[in-house]
């Protein structure tokens, strides 16, 4: 799944033991993504994917807020390493995770609800891991984000006029 609405802040940098990433573009909501259609939903769970990213390469949350404004689906480990300056994610690539939609269309949860569900399979970067400044150390993002195996069910809703991720963490993440 592609999303091409970005705020350019100079060449991406991937991270490195020496330094987190920069010039990470910011995940910008397309202007006219809010509308009821299908295509508006697909190019919404792009901009959480892409929020989500960016998130685990800055540390920051706001264009997370857009799509999912409780950050249901933030990982306060991760923004945490972030602002305790204390560790980043490393990762040669500006997308980290990647998302597939498996099923050809959402589902609507109950009529008229605007809530839909729609199959998607996430991946994590095989090389990309998270590196701990205090002890010089690093662990694969895969290990750290514990994305659920397979395919997972995301949750999107439409209110005020706005697609909304309401996914929850526990079907992204496994909790243990």
């Amino acid at each position: 799944m592609k999303y091409w609405e970005f705020q350019a802040v100079g060449k991406f940098i991937p991270g490195t033991r020496e330094h987190r990433a920069w010039g990470v573009p910011i995940p910008r909501p397309y202007q006219s993504s809010n509308g009821y259609a299908i295509s508006h939903m697909r190019t919404s769970i792009g901009m959480w994917v892409s929020a989500l990213n960016y998130l685990l390469l800055t540390g920051e949350a706001e264009p997370l807020k857009i799509i999912d404004p409780e950050l249901k689906t933030a990982r306060p480990d991760i923004v945490k390493l972030y602002e305790d300056e204390t560790g980043w994610v490393i990762s040669p690539d500006n997308f980290p995770i990647k998302a597939e939609l498996v099923a050809p269309q959402p589902v609507e949860f109950a009529k008229g609800s605007n809530v839909f569900t729609w199959d998607a399979r996430l991946s994590v970067d095989a090389s990309a891991s998270v590196f701990y400044a205090d002890t010089k150390e690093s662990r694969p993002l895969a290990e750290v984000l514990r994305l659920q195996p397979g395919e997972v069910q995301l949750q999107i809703v439409y209110v005020e006029g706005k697609w909304r991720s309401e996914t929850a963490y526990d079907v992204v993440y496994q909790v243990s």
